[in-house]
């Protein structure tokens, strides 16, 4: 018989909109990390692109250990284009995770041609797709609630 040792993992997070992708610090052997990362990614069309955050292990050539997905039309269609601190279960790609939860603040800025300041798209004729916009993220895992 051969006793596989049980390591922790060493996570970090990739967050990816379409072609982009940024990266959190990586954790030392914690299961229960805590993630403050900015991400600031220009989306040439939010209503049809997705945000993507992988829980990765950087132990084990980056395997994903968990993931979220969110359509960026779930943040463009609240009222403020900003979701603050809301709870999301994160997903596994084998086996069921118990009570594991990413913590999101999401906050979408349009950038208008001509602007620099956020602003809120108006019933232009210009369509949303076609606008850039910038979804600024931050991740965070709870501690208290993690288990991976």
């Amino acid at each position: 018989r051969s006793k596989k040792k049980h390591e922790e993992p060493n996570p970090f997070c990739r967050v990816k909109v379409e072609g982009t992708e940024t990266k959190t610090q990586t954790f030392e052997s914690q299961t229960n990390p805590q993630f403050e990362h900015t991400s600031q990614i220009l989306c040439a069309n939010p209503l049809h692109e997705k945000l993507k955050i992988d829980v990765c292990n950087a132990q084990s050539k980056n395997e994903v250990i968990a993931y979220f997905e969110m359509p960026i039309k779930q943040i463009y269609d609240t009222d403020t284009m900003t979701i603050d601190a809301q709870t999301y279960p994160l997903k596994s790609v084998s086996a069921p995770l118990d009570k594991t939860e990413i913590i999101l603040c999401l906050s979408l800025f349009i950038l208008s041609p001509g602007h620099s300041s956020e602003t809120r798209l108006s019933s232009s004729p210009q369509t949303p797709s076609a606008t850039p916009s910038t979804s600024r993220t931050t991740t965070r895992t709870d501690s208290n609630r993690n288990n991976m």
